[in-house]
């Protein structure tokens, strides 16, 4: 009768084993990509917003470059229920262009451009590149 606690433990821990499942790895989301093309003679620094967010920084865009950004995380998240701003900060300038609220989702693409004149962002729809 010595042995009995310990076979009640041994089962419990089996049982709790059993009962507890596999657990598996989130599945990555995709982010959104936006293609940022700043034709500006200034510095861009890019902003991400959700509706009610606060501003997240996706990334710094040279003058007459273009770069790839990725928006992911709670900005995507809340990007399809309420849409995401994208505001550009010119360094050197006080004007801050934004897009207004686009509905984004895990693997969208958008081209947004930054005119010469630093007035207003652009935003279409973007194919991915076709890979060689």
């Amino acid at each position: 009768m010595r042995h009995r606690p310990s076979v009640a433990a041994a089962a419990l821990a089996v049982a709790l084993v059993a009962c507890a499942g596999r657990r598996t790895a989130p599945e990555p989301v995709a982010p959104a990509l936006v293609v940022f093309e700043n034709q500006t003679l200034f510095e861009a620094t890019v902003f991400a917003t959700a509706r009610g967010g606060v501003p997240r920084r996706v990334g710094i865009v040279a003058p007459n470059r273009t770069q790839t950004l990725a928006l992911k995380g709670d900005v995507l998240a809340a990007g399809g229920a309420g849409g995401v701003t994208i505001t550009a900060r010119l360094l050197a300038d006080r004007r801050t262009p934004t897009t207004g609220p686009i509905t984004m989702r895990p693997g969208d693409r958008f081209r947004v451009t930054l005119p010469t004149a630093a007035n207003i962002l652009s935003v279409v729809p973007d194919a991915p590149s076709p890979s060689p």
